[in-house]
């Protein structure tokens, strides 16, 4: 069942137009719209790798390419600004699969929330919940500030 309703990847788009200039701010916001993506469409990756990358189709594989660079380059960008001097920055590609990972387990993992929360818990407010420990473990979890 979708938590998140609406069109993910202008939900995405908006997000990181929105998010202030300031880029611990903007990779909070990445998650949080990546996770919402994910909770809207949680089979994205699953079939980006599946289906997109091991395609024969050139504009297949242009589409997986553009979509990954962009994504890459963006962090790469943002946890660049993050690094404080002398400090090397987190690679940002790094960051990008960690995210995925966080976001499409948790959808994936429902069994787990299932004993965790109760068979019949709130999976709205329980997302809610997440969204929130995402935003924060994201940057804090990595000491950027």
């Amino acid at each position: 069942m979708p938590i998140c309703r609406g069109n993910g990847a202008a939900e995405i788009d908006s997000a990181l137009a929105s998010a202030p200039a300031d880029p611990e701010a903007r990779i909070r916001a990445n998650v949080v719209a990546l996770l919402r993506f994910q909770l809207e469409h949680p089979y994205f990756h699953r079939l980006m790798i599946d289906e997109i990358f091991v395609s024969d189709q050139p504009d297949a594989k242009a589409f997986f390419e553009s979509l990954t660079s962009v994504a890459v380059a963006g962090l790469r960008a943002t946890t660049n600004a993050t690094a404080r001097e002398g400090e090397k920055a987190v690679d940002g590609a790094f960051l990008y699969i960690a995210m995925i990972g966080m976001c499409e387990f948790f959808v994936m993992g429902a069994p787990i929330l299932k004993v965790a929360f109760g068979k019949d818990y709130d999976a709205e407010a329980i997302a809610r919940e997440y969204e929130k420990f995402i935003r924060d473990y994201v940057v804090d979890g990595l000491h950027l500030r």
